[in-house]
């Protein structure tokens, strides 16, 4: 059985003006079966050599949508006014759904160095300058080495997770591939079953800027970020339960070198 990756291959070889017989030469398969590929509605050079020239947006746009390739198409459509075929698409994101596939189920024991961040915020009561005080504290967990980053706010709100993960990327020295973080209104405008999270325009530019890959985590499966949920808790039960501080940068140093 002829893969994805073969088929993509011959399309490109046609496309730079090999013959049939020389691409099953160079391919070694027959030439029935190049000339079955290069006939399909699918194998459109123009929409392949589109795909292969922005195949680093496609698969950030993959991610976002949730490997559901007719919100993707759209995505495609109204970020570079190019229209591609759906079963084009189809084919061209399968090994890209393979590859996903893959690291989900591996993902359940260890994800590779670079490639995570988890975030969140979570709140508790913390004696300040000798009163009790509601504090909002931002986590980030790098799912691979699981180093935290704690930092607190006031609030929790846009501007306090973008300076978090400013901080954080500061803290670490660096910028993972991925972010993942939950619904919060603050980053998502709407994330309904079965299709892509809307992200909000700030946090979306944001991430353009930083250059990662905004991931949000499904209504469905909230496990997924459980690295980062675990972290918020553990910070919760044993970095501020008996301290008291004198004000607010008093209990970010101390959390800085907690």
């Amino acid at each position: 059985m002829i893969t994805q990756t073969q088929i993509n291959q011959i399309l490109s070889l046609r496309q730079s003006g090999k013959s049939t017989r020389e691409i099953a030469a160079m391919m070694q398969v027959s030439r029935n079966s190049v000339r079955k590929y290069l006939q399909r509605p699918y194998a459109s050079a123009t929409k392949l050599s589109f795909l292969q020239e922005h195949d680093a947006e496609v698969r950030q746009w993959f991610l976002q949508c949730q490997g559901h390739c007719v919100p993707l198409a759209r995505k495609i459509k109204e970020e570079t006014g190019t229209k591609v075929h759906l079963r084009t698409l189809q084919r061209y994101c399968k090994p890209i759904r393979a590859e996903v596939q893959r690291t989900k189920k591996q993902s359940r024991y260890e994800t590779a160095a670079g490639v995570q961040m988890q975030i969140d915020f979570g709140e508790k009561d913390v004696l300040l300058d000798g009163r009790l005080t509601r504090m909002h504290f931002f986590v980030a967990v790098l799912s691979f080495s699981r180093r935290i980053f704690v930092k607190a706010y006031p609030a929790e709100n846009q501007s306090t997770w973008l300076d978090g993960l400013e901080s954080a990327f500061a803290h670490f020295q660096g910028v993972p591939l991925t972010v993942l973080s939950d619904n919060s209104t603050c980053l998502v405008k709407d994330h309904y079953r079965g299709s892509r999270a809307t992200l909000r325009n700030q946090y979306n530019y944001f991430s353009q800027y930083w250059n990662f890959i905004p991931v949000v985590a499904s209504p469905y499966y909230p496990e997924c970020k459980g690295k980062v949920e675990r972290a918020v808790r553990y910070v919760k039960e044993n970095a501020l339960v008996g301290k008291e501080f004198a004000n607010l940068d008093a209990l970010n140093n101390w959390l800085e070198q907690w």
